[in-house]
């Protein structure tokens, strides 16, 4: 069994890679360009960048943020989250505690993001995260965005 759970998380890992570093990536992902991000002087896609638009909008990057739902983090988890990123990596690696690690988080996001929305589009992955949301939300979080990509 334990070999199974194993495969499964790798498994998991190298479909989410291989869709964020993909050069395929098109239809509502800007580019599969990469910038330099010189707060952490590493390279980055603009996927990681609208990652980052979305941490700002739900916590503005604490990760000991709450909000009015049991919802949790750098990206405000909720335990139903948590469960869907178990169900689709096909074990029960993540736990409720891990909603306040921000790495952690940001894995969950991605695997949810890849299995819903494998074209990595913005405004599909907005209202994923945050279903009941009108275009407010989705407008918001591209307006940090852009203000991420002035800054490369």
């Amino acid at each position: 069994m334990r070999t199974k759970t194993i495969f499964n998380r790798i498994c998991a890992i190298i479909l989410l890679s291989s869709i964020i570093y993909s050069s395929n990536t098109k239809k509502c992902l800007k580019s599969s360009e990469k910038w330099v991000y010189p707060n952490y002087l590493e390279e980055i896609n603009d996927w990681e960048i609208f990652i980052k638009a979305i941490v700002w909008v739900e916590s503005r990057g604490k990760h000991d943020a709450i909000g009015k739902s049991d919802d949790v983090g750098v990206l405000q988890l909720r335990r139903i989250m948590v469960d869907e990123a178990n169900r689709i990596v096909g074990t029960n690696y993540f736990t409720y505690q891990d909603r306040l690690d921000s790495v952690k988080s940001i894995e969950m996001f991605n695997i949810v993001q890849a299995h819903r929305n494998p074209d990595l589009c913005f405004k599909k992955a907005a209202k994923i995260w945050n279903p009941t949301a009108g275009d407010w939300y989705y407008n918001k979080i591209m307006d940090k965005y852009t203000e991420l990509l002035a800054c490369e």
